[in-house]
């Protein structure tokens, strides 16, 4: 079953469980001007994690879905919410977006490393390539190192809260 925690006002981790893993998975949601879902975990949970997000928001109003990179736990269930979710587009990296369009069948939204998405209230500042080596490199192949969101008001009034 998945839960529904709201870490921050408006954001929410949706969190899975599945049964023969040692891990749990985590998702987020923004419910702003701009719903905005981070991640989609695994296509076989979608229902549950359908059911978590509409707990908070009617999927009609997502806008968009954010690809931090390719793999079952990221996207899995991302053609099931582009689906559900007919308002929404996949957000990816320029790395990520040949996978996405091939997966999807439809275009994604191309932002670069760093770049700032507004969700109304709040700002979404992508770190594709967030693990760095001293030298500044990239640690690992295609970005997908690691990931990581800082998400935080658009008149930064104090700290950001950040989302890994």
């Amino acid at each position: 079953m998945a839960t529904v925690t709201e870490i921050a006002s408006g954001v929410y981790r949706i969190n899975v469980v599945l049964p023969d893993r040692p891990v749990s998975y985590s998702l987020f949601l923004v419910d702003d001007d701009s719903p905005t879902l981070i991640e989609t975990s695994f296509s076989a949970v979608f229902d549950e994690v359908k059911t978590a997000v509409e707990s908070v928001v009617d999927l009609k109003k997502i806008e968009r879905i954010i690809v931090p990179h390719f793999e079952g736990d990221e996207c899995g269930g991302l053609n099931d919410f582009l689906a559900a979710a007919p308002n929404a587009v996949a957000v990816c990296s320029p790395i990520g977006s040949s996978s996405i369009r091939d997966f999807t069948g439809k275009d994604p939204l191309v932002i670069a490393d760093n770049e700032e998405l507004v969700t109304g209230s709040k700002k979404a500042e992508i770190l594709f390539d967030a693990v760095r080596s001293r030298l500044g490199q990239p640690i690992g192949s295609g970005g997908d190192a690691g990931n990581a969101l800082q998400l935080g008001p658009v008149h930064p009034a104090g700290p950001r809260k950040g989302i890994h």
